[in-house]
């Protein structure tokens, strides 16, 4: 779900409605939703249009998406020889530096 949907829900996420409202071409808005990124310059006047004719309260924080989840993929995971457990994000304890020297090899 686009973190977007509640600002557009607004307008019943017609991107022609809100366009109208705030002064911009539909095209535009319409790429808005799409890219999934409003920029900065316009979410004041998308805060404002949406109190101001349809009564509905927008915030700031509504506009910026969330953190995305850190992306792993096989090549930046580190898997130890000697006992196959993942070491790219910490040493595992199971393992002392004496048994499992944490050579890396890249996961299969």
């Amino acid at each position: 779900m686009s973190h977007l949907k509640p600002i557009y829900a607004v307008w019943d996420h017609n991107a022609e409605a809100m366009a109208s409202d705030i002064g911009e071409p539909g095209v535009k808005v319409r790429q808005w939703r799409n890219r999934g990124n409003i920029p900065a310059v316009y979410w004041q006047r998308i805060i404002d249009a949406a109190l101001r004719i349809k009564g509905q309260r927008l915030d700031l924080s509504q506009f910026i998406p969330p953190d995305p989840a850190p992306v792993v993929t096989p090549e930046r995971i580190i898997v130890c020889d000697v006992c196959d457990r993942r070491v790219d994000e910490q040493l595992p304890k199971a393992c002392t530096f004496v048994d499992c020297p944490h050579s890396q090899r890249a996961a299969a």
